[in-house]
């Protein structure tokens, strides 16, 4: 069954698959695969990610979730990737 391709399904599937210090070693392959969509469509999810201000690309292949907080740091709120999802369109230079 194909899953739902929008932003906050993307952005909620790689903070799920993220490390603990807010990395993801993934791409345009690995969403196509997980979403049943086409790599093309798995660029342009990853660069409009980008564009959000939600994820950079750090080098090909691993991409950074930009407002991460250690998941263990106390005194911090933990953060959910909802709270990020919600997050207004930003105008940013394309790092994807």
């Amino acid at each position: 069954m194909k899953k739902h391709f929008s932003f906050e399904q993307v952005f909620e599937y790689i903070w799920q698959h993220c490390n603990s210090e807010g990395l993801w070693n993934g791409g345009d392959g690995t969403l196509a695969e997980e979403f049943d969509v086409s790599e093309h469509d798995g660029h342009t999810m990853l660069g409009d990610l980008c564009q959000r201000g939600l994820i950079e690309m750090l080098i090909p292949g691993t991409f950074a979730i930009v407002k991460w907080r250690e998941r263990d740091w106390p005194e911090e709120e933990e953060l959910c990737w909802s709270d990020m999802a919600v997050l207004p369109k930003q105008k940013r230079g394309n790092n994807c």
